[in-house]
């Protein structure tokens, strides 16, 4: 299961995958089913490949979300082709 813990989100901020306003809105849901649903939305309706790219290599790094990564990576890339 995808977990978008406070790490991620701040990683995805420093990084700018994400801006100020996705970031608020993210944390500010507090159910992680509806916030992963939320994340997955800015990639693929405005999101670029860089953010993606930035999502997948967090979670790659993570253990146990590598898993994760691998699945994204093979079911939402094609939206950045």
């Amino acid at each position: 299961m995808l977990h978008t813990s406070i790490d991620v989100l701040d990683y995805l901020l420093k990084e700018h995958a994400i801006d100020e306003t996705d970031y608020h809105n993210l944390l500010s849901e507090s159910e992680m089913s509806r916030r992963n649903a939320m994340l997955i939305d800015i990639f693929t309706e405005r999101g670029t490949e860089r953010g993606f790219e930035c999502f997948c290599y967090y979670l790659s790094s993570d253990e146990n979300q590598k898993h994760v990564a691998d699945c994204l990576l093979r079911g939402i890339s094609f939206f950045f082709k």
